[in-house]
């Protein structure tokens, strides 16, 4: 069970190098210049391997782990066989639990490491190759920022009514758009604007997960990801960076047992990362059990990182989730905020 605390941690910081990894690719996949593009792929190569020597360094344990569990079995087998009963009934259990534990978070490295490798070798090795995160120029638009959304001089994108450069004017803008949305949350706000990020909250306490059962949370999802792809911000110069989805509890017990069950859409063991209060953590959930406040709130926002990954062509690295428990003023169970950090 130490072995198992320890492989926790291992995992954590395997997730730390492999985000680095993901960051540098993106990052690489920006760079025209040929000499700092191979530098960041090289970084991330660099950051590949050192979770990979991560996820080796619990090898060890997971052997002895296993070594164990079978000496345990053995000795449960001679002692059924003798009529006899262990004095710790259980013992058996926790060294099983244990174990599974191990092989699982083993499994999540593994498959960790595999689709950062994957993702790396589609990195083209031409800086001037097409790619989804390369920059677009006048003669070649995308569908994520078309060039013909270009703010100049002569013709300001809204002139006299959104500055870019002003916060307050992003959230009056912001505050217009979201109350034109149908269907979404009661209580969906702007609640907070500064130089480099915005904020939009609502209370989410249904418990159900996944945005074809939760509609008015997809309103909000569909509005945000229409402003990030061709809304007056963009047109103005503005562009995301990254997004971290929170989710805020009332109680401080993350543990209590919701009506909800996984559906097993995300694999089987189900594995997410996420921070709780500041802290790294690695979810598992297995198919078909019952979630609890916490991993339903870790679903959930799961669930929205997919979303935006997706439609925005972000890497999921630039998606973080982030759980508090328990938040003061939360007025209801949960309440998701959606935090979008940009640069002009």
């Amino acid at each position: 069970m130490a072995a198992r605390t320890t492989m926790f941690q291992t995992a954590s910081d395997a997730k730390t190098e492999i985000a680095a990894a993901e960051n540098d690719m993106a990052m690489a996949q920006t760079i025209p210049d040929a000499q700092l593009r191979q530098a960041r792929l090289e970084s991330a190569d660099k950051h590949i391997q050192v979770a990979e020597n991560l996820q080796a360094l619990g090898q060890p344990d997971l052997q002895k782990g296993t070594s164990v569990l079978l000496q345990a079995e053995q000795i449960q087998s001679q002692l059924e066989a003798g009529n006899k009963k262990l004095c710790y009934p259980g013992t058996m259990e926790e060294i099983q639990a244990a174990v599974r534990d191990m092989r699982n978070i083993d499994r999540y490295m593994r498959d960790q490491i595999t689709a950062a490798k994957n993702r790396r070798g589609t990195v083209p090795a031409n800086p001037g190759a097409n790619n989804p995160y390369q920059p677009p120029v006048t003669t070649q638009p995308t569908t994520t920022q078309p060039t013909t959304t270009q703010p100049t001089t002569n013709q300001p994108a809204v002139p006299g009514v959104l500055d870019v450069n002003n916060p307050n004017s992003i959230r009056q803008y912001l505050d217009k758009q979201l109350a034109a949305v149908p269907n979404k949350p009661a209580d969906a706000r702007v609640s907070g604007v500064s130089a480099s990020t915005f904020e939009i909250a609502f209370s989410d306490a249904e418990e159900q997960y996944g945005l074809v059962y939760l509609p008015q949370v997809k309103a909000v999802a569909d509005w945000l990801v229409t402003e990030l792809k061709r809304g007056d911000l963009v047109r103005q110069g503005l562009k995301e960076q990254y997004i971290t989805i929170v989710a805020d509890l009332r109680d401080a017990n993350v543990n209590i047992p919701t009506q909800v069950k996984y559906r097993s859409e995300f694999g089987n063991p189900f594995f997410a990362t996420y921070r709780l209060n500041g802290q790294d953590q690695v979810l598992e959930v297995p198919g078909n059990s019952v979630l609890t406040r916490g991993s339903l709130a870790v679903t959930k926002a799961y669930n929205l990182k997919r979303y935006f990954a997706s439609q925005l062509g972000l890497p999921e690295s630039a998606i973080q989730i982030d759980m508090r428990a328990p938040a003061p003023g939360t007025a209801a169970a949960q309440t998701t905020k959606i935090v979008v950090g940009y640069k002009k």
